[in-house]
């Protein structure tokens, strides 16, 4: 779907992580082979707005990593679309069970702002993590902050109000609000798009 985005730029991906996940790369020993080999992997890809990554019924082919924009995962429930995650700079994005296991996935992964998105594909990360140790390492802790990150949303969207949930939106992210479109966030949230509006609404007048 992406192949045509593919962009030719210097391209660094050591110096996002530095930049973005600091503290595990200070504790990994990466030396100057292995950023080579790690940057020399990753692809960057530069898409305009509403750019689909992956489709439903597709194997899911990418490791993502954004740079710049935005980017959704969402499945449909009936008629209905349910945002799953919400993927901002400094976020990535997979799709587990389909990119490792090879399955079909039942996700959709979407750009919602222009973005630019370092990628890496399932032989190619392979191949570096097989030749390198500390890589391998890197990757299986992003996996695991991944995967914190997964078990604190869903504490909340089970523990937490609605209005609960929206507070703690705003104190997390709160570019969201004005950077995704309300109907994304609600159902981000768990919540009707309507209810959404009446808790800022109130939150507005209180």
């Amino acid at each position: 779907i992406y192949q045509n985005n593919i962009i030719f730029m210097e391209k660094n991906f050591y110096a996002y992580l530095e930049k973005y996940h600091g503290n595990l790369v200070e504790n990994i020993r990466l030396n100057e082979d292995s950023i080579e080999r790690l940057n020399d992997c990753s692809r960057i890809i530069k898409l305009t707005r509403g750019e689909m990554l992956q489709m439903e019924g597709e194997v899911s082919k990418i490791w993502g990593f954004v740079t710049q924009g935005l980017v959704r995962t969402y499945y449909k429930k009936g008629d209905t679309e349910v945002t799953e995650k919400l993927s901002h700079e400094g976020d990535n994005f997979i799709d587990y069970e389909s990119f490792f296991r090879k399955t079909i996935s039942n996700r959709n992964i979407q750009t919602i702002e222009p973005s630019v998105i370092f990628m890496f594909k399932y032989n190619e990360l392979e191949r570096i993590c097989d030749e390198d140790k500390e890589i391998k390492k890197l990757f299986r802790r992003l996996k695991n902050e991944n995967l914190i990150k997964v078990k604190e949303r869903l504490d909340d969207s089970v523990f937490e109000s609605a209005k609960l949930k929206f507070m703690t939106l705003l104190e997390k992210t709160p570019q969201y609000v004005l950077r995704v479109p309300s109907i994304f966030i609600a159902s981000y949230l768990g919540i009707t798009p309507e209810t959404l509006s009446r808790i800022r609404t109130k939150m507005r007048i209180d």
